[in-house]
């Protein structure tokens, strides 16, 4: 299951140049296909012993990049809380 979500991934997820390394990565609102196909890797992992994180900010600042589906930014000191 885990190669197949890989590869949808590839299909559809643009990639991020490396040098925004530190940045996380957030859907856009409304991105309800590659939010569905995120939760599915984020389980297969979790059983797999992968910890893996969800955070929520009240506003994204340090912005780096940007496309139809993501953004990419810097957190910072506005972490509201993780799930």
């Amino acid at each position: 299951m885990i190669a197949a979500e890989l590869a949808w991934f590839d299909a559809h997820m643009p990639v991020c140049n490396p040098r925004h390394a530190p940045a996380l990565l957030f859907l856009r609102a409304g991105e309800r296909e590659m939010a569905r196909h995120l939760w599915r890797l984020v389980h297969v992992l979790r059983e797999v012993d992968v910890v893996v994180e969800m955070v929520c900010l009240r506003r994204l600042e340090r912005v780096v990049r940007e496309d139809a589906v993501q953004v990419a930014a810097i957190p910072t000191a506005n972490r509201r809380g993780r799930a």
